[in-house]
């Protein structure tokens, strides 16, 4: 297949890198990504022409954007999706950027994009130019959507007002409380990883990285003295016996 004129281009590719680097330089954490959702806006109107009425607001700093195919109908098939939808994240997390001699380093001490989220944001604002500039392409009645999702770092307890029971501090429960979803046949969410060769991907059914959760133990013991141990209950004994058991979960545990 022949690829398309602008994949070839090194001023695209150029552009791409140029925006990672700029949102790289002004990370902000989950539900405060306000820069970064506004730089996203103004890419997807000013340069990808993605109209207006396409891009709606979700999860407070999301944004939901649909690419809508005008070419001709597609004839009929036993492929029933109508809808697809790409997904990346927006925040970066809340800590300190140690590399002082990089050009584009954070300039919000305190804030880094240490996981790849401006990657990902720049990879997606790219797709949306070259899937626009193809609309013609897409049969008619089919959508391309692009979930431009927040926090998908956990973000404390009360952060922009949800119900942490709820949503464990993320944004992807809000952007499906927004309808990112719906009529949506199949979703991609993607993550780089560099331990694999450039130029591979890899997709699979259900999900592929974990999440982390949390929980609390509570150990209780009993004071005494020096010289009666026996008659104490030692809770840092105790604990030091969790840490050890916790860590063959892995191990004996998990397949």
């Amino acid at each position: 297949m022949d690829l398309p004129k602008e994949m070839l281009d090194n001023t695209f590719w150029c552009s791409v890198i140029g925006l990672r680097r700029e949102v790289h330089m002004h990370p902000e954490p989950g539900f405060e990504e306000v820069r970064t959702q506004r730089r996203a806006r103004e890419i997807l109107t000013n340069f990808a022409k993605v109209p207006e009425a396409q891009i709606r607001t979700a999860a407070v700093t999301g944004l939901i954007v649909d690419i809508k195919g005008t070419g001709p109908p597609r004839q009929s098939s036993d492929n029933n999706v109508r809808c697809i939808a790409l997904r990346t994240d927006l925040d970066a997390l809340t800590m300190t950027e140690g590399n002082n001699a990089l050009p584009y380093r954070s300039k919000n001490e305190g804030v880094s994009h240490m996981c790849g989220h401006d990657g990902h944001l720049a990879s997606l604002l790219g797709v949306a130019i070259l899937l626009q500039q193809r609309a013609d392409k897409i049969p008619v009645g089919h959508t391309v959507r692009l979930l431009f999702q927040p926090a998908e770092e956990s973000t404390p307890p009360g952060k922009a007002g949800f119900d942490f029971s709820k949503t464990g501090g993320g944004g992807a429960v809000p952007m499906i409380w927004d309808g990112c979803l719906e009529g949506v046949d199949e979703v991609y969410g993607w993550h780089n990883w560099p331990a694999w060769p450039l130029g591979q991907l890899h997709v699979q059914p259900g999900p592929v990285m974990a999440h982390s959760s949390f929980f609390d133990i509570t150990i209780t013991g009993r004071g005494g003295h020096g010289s009666q141990p026996h008659l104490c209950t030692d809770p840092i004994v105790c604990g030091a016996a969790v840490v050890s058991a916790l860590h063959t979960i892995v191990s004996r545990s998990l397949p």
